[in-house]
């Protein structure tokens, strides 16, 4: 019995089921005690606890997420996915994985679990990456982090890093647009202080120059990346605010926000307006109209950060940077076919 078969009996997630043996608060009691009694009934232990009570040390890794003081993960479905993925990868590769919540940057509790040496290496997400911040950490941990800072940051001799290519994503996903008859295109953004959307943003903003687009400062619109805020932030702005011939949202999430938006408005998508996000999360092509966006193979992501980490913990070397360039739109039914 592993926690796949557990997650399936139960009906829940992979990740929610390591959320209930990690004792996470963000369980409702009645999913807690369905999983429970599942693992209770079939002496279900993880491959830590099993290598516990064997009297060996844990083969284990750490995955922490960085959100913002006031937010759950269970709120990012990103997050979501990616938790699934990594607990995937390395329980066929023989390791379990802990997971935890990094808020506000506080990086103590990851040190915690390295300096005590209950994980053996950790993947970290989310957060601006502060050098100063990372800088915290001895360069002895075998550490990788997932879009946190540039592969020609003097980090990255030190510890492991996972980029997606954001640049050529987002000049790739503007050009899309452009392609399609698009002129005055949006983009909605998170702050600039995180690197990836620091190099999305550039990305936009290449291609329009590229095409000889003017860019316009008023069509680029600050959010987070959730629905909600998304939402109120393009309610907010068509009080004032022209309509766009199409946006390029920063993730999916962010997409289906404004969507949300547009349809309390009665404006339709693609008729009035065309929507490209990016990420290609699972729900993405379940919403009404099925969202147009970039894949980015989160899959991918999780599985060769994953593969690293290991290598790099069995064979005592720093961590490789990967850049995953495997990158391509899913056009579904959100941007326009083509303008007359």
């Amino acid at each position: 019995m592993n926690s796949k078969e557990i997650a399936r009996l139960a009906g829940v997630s992979r990740s929610t089921v390591a959320r209930v043996v990690n004792n996470y608060s963000d369980v409702s009691q009645i999913t807690k005690e369905r999983v429970l009694s599942i693992i209770e009934k079939y002496q279900y232990a993880p491959n830590s606890s099993a290598s516990i009570l064997a009297g060996k040390q844990p083969k284990e890794i750490g995955l922490f997420l960085g959100i913002d003081k006031e937010k759950k993960v269970s709120s990012s479905l990103y997050y979501g996915e990616m938790i699934t993925y990594v607990i995937d990868k390395a329980e066929e590769l023989g390791y379990s994985v802990v997971t935890s919540i990094i808020k506000d940057e506080d990086y103590s509790n990851v040190l915690k679990f390295l300096n005590t040496k209950s994980i053996q290496g950790a993947i970290i997400m989310g957060g601006s990456g502060k050098i100063e911040l990372i800088k915290s950490f001895r360069k002895k941990h075998k550490i990788i982090f997932i879009e946190q800072f540039s592969e020609h940051s003097e980090l990255a001799n030190f510890y492991g890093l996972t980029n997606i290519d954001n640049y050529n994503a987002a000049l790739l996903a503007t050009e899309f647009l452009i392609k399609k008859g698009h002129k005055k295109i949006m983009h909605i953004t998170k702050n600039e202080s995180f690197f990836s959307s620091k190099e999305r943003l550039k990305g936009y903003k290449d291609a329009l120059i590229k095409n000889k687009i003017e860019i316009d400062l008023n069509l680029i619109l600050e959010a987070d990346y959730s629905d909600e805020f998304s939402e109120k932030v393009m309610l907010n702005y068509l009080k004032y605010g022209q309509i766009p011939d199409a946006i390029f949202a920063a993730t999916d999430l962010t997409a289906i926000g404004i969507i949300k938006a547009f349809k309390k408005i009665g404006l339709n998508i693609p008729t009035d307006i065309s929507i490209i996000g990016f990420d290609d999360i699972y729900i993405s092509n379940l919403i009404e109209p099925r969202l147009t966006t970039v894949c980015t193979n989160i899959k991918g992501i999780a599985y060769k950060t994953v593969e690293e980490l290991i290598y790099s913990i069995e064979n005592n070397t720093i961590p490789k940077t990967n850049i995953i360039k495997d990158i391509k739109i899913i056009e579904r039914d959100s941007v326009l076919k083509n303008i007359k």
